[in-house]
């Protein structure tokens, strides 16, 4: 398939980006939420968008958790960022995340156990498609802002349930 070419299914879903980039993603099965340190029972599975935060000056802070449908073998992690506070860059951990969970109920104080720090301060530096490369996981993976001594770092990723599928997350 030549670049440029986008490649839909018979229901509209994006299979193929412009870039020639294969996207597989099946709403049925892909599970993805984010917890809040300041609303510690919220559960916000199922929103269109999920946050990657850390503010020093209220030590306010989220945990972001995907599981893509089939993580064997590994692969990559395409997330996009549809909002980048004041265009800072934001620095990523990613954790291996170690036991079953439900989007339903995940919040703050009901979070998965983590085990393996995968990823160590990525960096996420503008809007767009943001990649990240991935060991298989039967749980998925907890995506936290890198805590620093800056004020505000926050990026707004577009979840599965996005409302425009072209930028809902996809794995590779």
């Amino acid at each position: 398939m030549a670049t440029g070419q986008i490649l839909r299914d018979a229901t509209g879903q994006l299979l193929r980006d412009a870039d020639g980039k294969l996207k597989l993603w099946a709403p049925s099965v892909w599970h993805d939420t984010y917890a809040k340190s300041w609303d510690v029972l919220d559960t916000p599975g199922g929103a269109e968008t999920m946050q990657v935060l850390w503010n020093w000056s209220t030590l306010s802070r989220t945990r972001m958790f995907i599981r893509p449908p089939n993580t064997s073998g590994g692969g990559t992690l395409w997330l996009y960022v549809t909002y980048l506070y004041s265009g800072w860059s934001v620095g990523v951990n990613v954790h291996e995340i170690t036991a079953d969970w439900d989007e339903a109920t995940c919040c703050w104080t009901n979070q998965p156990s983590v085990g393996s720090l995968l990823i160590s301060n990525q960096r996420i530096l503008s809007s767009g498609w943001s990649s990240f490369a991935l060991p298989a996981s039967t749980y998925g993976y907890r995506f936290s802002e890198v805590q620093s001594t800056s004020d505000k770092r926050e990026a707004l990723i577009a979840s599965s349930e996005h409302s425009d599928s072209s930028k809902r997350p996809y794995w590779a």
